[in-house]
């Protein structure tokens, strides 16, 4: 509770009267749950990005060393990309005003998920990895997605 003391005169004698306002202050901490869907799987990319570079090395191509990270075949490119998708993920998590931010990483996230999954054998082959890689963004975007997309209430009490 904060004080805030005011010295006010009155009309009639002119003499100065003290006035104590008390002022309450409340803070609260509000999580969406597109922050913490956001953050988990912000999380989940940046893990399978540090897991490619790291196994596959920052090497003159990027996309030379294929590995596998839990079953998935990844590239150093996959996995920077990966990495730089996470990222902006877990920033989203930090504020529920970027919850637009993080709906359109999650469009983004599903549409390339489908594009690997229904891309050609020449788009697999040029992406040195393989269709599994597709559902990775399809189930980490679509629930960044549908956790956006739900808006949370909020309740004061005076």
């Amino acid at each position: 509770m904060l004080r805030h003391r005011e010295i006010r005169t009155v009309d009639g004698d002119g003499d100065p009267v003290v006035v104590d306002n008390a002022v309450r202050t409340r803070r609260s901490f509000f999580v969406t749950p597109a922050q913490v869907v956001s953050a988990i799987g912000g999380v989940v990319l940046l893990a399978f990005g540090i897991f490619a570079i790291a196994r596959a090395g920052l090497s003159s191509p990027l996309s030379d060393p294929q590995v596998q990270v839990l079953g998935l075949q990844h590239t150093a490119a996959i996995g920077l990309v990966e990495l730089a998708v996470g990222a902006v993920l877990v920033l989203c998590a930090l504020s529920p005003a970027a919850r637009a931010l993080s709906a359109l990483v999650g469009i983004a996230l599903v549409v390339a998920g489908i594009v690997i999954l229904a891309g050609s054998d020449q788009l697999i082959s040029d992406l040195h990895s393989e269709r599994a890689l597709g559902w990775l963004g399809v189930i980490v975007g679509g629930a960044v997605l549908l956790s956006a997309l739900v808006v949370p209430r909020r309740r004061t009490v005076v």
